[in-house]
């Protein structure tokens, strides 16, 4: 949200000069990081918005002028900085807005508005989804009745896994009892699952 709402520089504040050009190239990025973040909230207006990739193309399009002297020679004129940040995110701005947790169809007999607005909430916390995670969805795994053994290192997306299954089976009216073997993992994972579920017992 914080990146949604960040303010971009008024054109009005700049001057003339490769200063303000580049202030200006800077805010575009900002545009295409807030096109990319709206979308990964699933926010209503964010199909509206400009196409991120498209942002970041025009970006690294406007970096480069090239410059002819002598009527023959050629040189290229580069503001690097923004043109290298914009190729980056031009080849990541597709693929990340796609795998966002807020695409992920809802179970079967799970109610499709209740559960969009769940995965609305816990994209604040995890907006995206790894390619672990989507093989496991694509496996069947938030289905009904479907039982899974989930192994991954510490920091590969347990977590999320858990939390998309919790979501799903409360969605249908299941109770869910969460095991865990330490207590310090119990207090994580409690502090966990109250943001991700503040209504909770």
């Amino acid at each position: 949200d914080n990146i949604v709402t960040a303010q971009r520089a008024p054109e009005t504040e700049l001057t003339f000069g490769d200063e303000a050009a580049t202030s200006l190239l800077w805010s575009e990025i900002l545009r295409g990081v807030q096109a990319i973040a709206s979308r990964l909230l699933g926010n209503e207006d964010a199909l509206a918005e400009p196409d991120p990739a498209s942002i970041f193309g025009a970006v690294r399009e406007l970096c480069v002028q090239p410059v002819t002297f002598d009527g023959t020679a050629q040189v290229l004129s580069v503001f690097p900085g923004p043109h290298h940040l914009a190729s980056l995110l031009h080849s990541a701005a597709n693929e990340l807005a796609a795998a966002g947790v807020v695409n992920v169809e809802a179970p079967p007999s799970v109610p499709a508005e209740e559960w969009r607005d769940f995965l609305r909430r816990l994209a604040k916390r995890r907006p995206y989804l790894w390619p672990n995670h989507q093989e496991a969805i694509a496996s069947g795994y938030l289905k009904e009745n479907t039982s899974a053994v989930v192994s991954f290192p510490t920091g590969a997306g347990k977590s999320t896994l858990a939390e998309l299954k919790i979501g799903a089976a409360r969605l249908q009216g299941k109770k869910v009892v969460y095991l865990a073997p330490t207590l310090a993992l119990v207090d994580q994972v409690t502090s966990d699952l109250r943001k991700t579920f503040p209504r909770s017992e």
